[in-house]
C-alpha cells in the first residue's frame, strides 16, 4: 500500500514470533533496499536465505548486494553456490562475471558474459557488462554500440544511459553526452 514504515513495523512484529519465516526476511529486506538501508536489507536477505536456502530470489539478493559493496570475492562465492545449484541461472551467471570482472579476471568474466548473450543475446545486462569489458579493452566504438542497443532493448535502463553519456563525457563530446541524457529523460521521466 506504499506505506513502507507500517510494513517494517508488521514485518518485524511477524518475525519476532517467528524468526524463521523467509518470505518475512525477503519482504523487509526488499522494503529497507526501497528505504536506502542497503545493510539492513542485506541482513534480511541472508536471513531469508538462510530460512530457506531453496528460495533463488534471496540467495541472488546477497549475491547482488554483495557485489553493488565491491565484496566481489564474497560475491563470487555466493554466485558459484547460486550456479551449483541452479547451474541455468542467467543472473548467477551474470553476478560471477561482474565478481570475476570486479576481481580484474576480465578473461572469465569475458566467458561468462559470452556464455549468456549466445542463450540471450537481447539480455541488457549481458550487454552492459560487455560493454564495459569493451571499455576495458579499449574498444570505445564498440562500448558505445553495445550501450545504445542495450539502451534501445531497455530504454528504462539507467547503467547504459549513465555510462554512455560518462564515454561521451570523458571524450570531452559534452553535446552527445548530454543529449543522450536528455532523449533519456524524454523517454523516461
Amino acid at each position: 500500500e506504499n506505506k513502507p514504515d507500517a510494513a517494517v513495523i508488521e514485518l518485524r512484529r511477524a518475525l519476532q514470533l517467528n524468526p524463521h519465516l523467509a518470505k518475512a526476511h525477503f519482504a523487509l529486506g526488499t522494503v529497507e533496499l526501497q528505504r536506502g538501508a542497503a545493510l539492513t536489507a542485506f541482513q534480511e536477505f541472508y536471513a531469508a536465505s538462510l530460512a530457506d536456502p531453496d528460495d533463488l530470489q534471496s540467495q541472488i539478493m546477497v549475491a547482488e548486494l554483495l557485489a553493488r559493496a565491491h565484496n566481489f570475492t564474497q560475491a563470487k562465492r555466493q554466485a558459484e553456490l547460486i550456479l551449483g545449484r541452479w547451474p541455468d541461472n542467467k543472473t548467477g551467471t551474470l553476478l560471477l562475471a561482474e565478481s570475476e570482472i570486479g576481481l580484474q579476471d576480465y578473461k572469465r568474466g569475458n566467458a561468462l558474459v559470452n556464455e549468456v548473450l549466445t542463450v540471450e543475446p537481447n539480455n541488457v545486462r549481458a550487454l552492459q557488462d560487455f560493454a564495459f569489458l569493451q571499455l576495458a579493452e579499449g574498444n570505445l566504438a564498440q562500448a558505445q554500440a553495445t550501450l545504445r542497443r542495450a539502451w534501445q532493448l531497455d530504454p528504462s535502463s539507467p547503467a547504459a544511459v549513465a555510462l554512455l553519456s560518462t564515454i561521451y563525457e570523458g571524450q570531452r563530446d559534452l553535446p552527445t553526452a548530454e543529449s543522450i541524457l536528455k532523449e533519456a529523460l524524454r523517454q523516461n521521466p
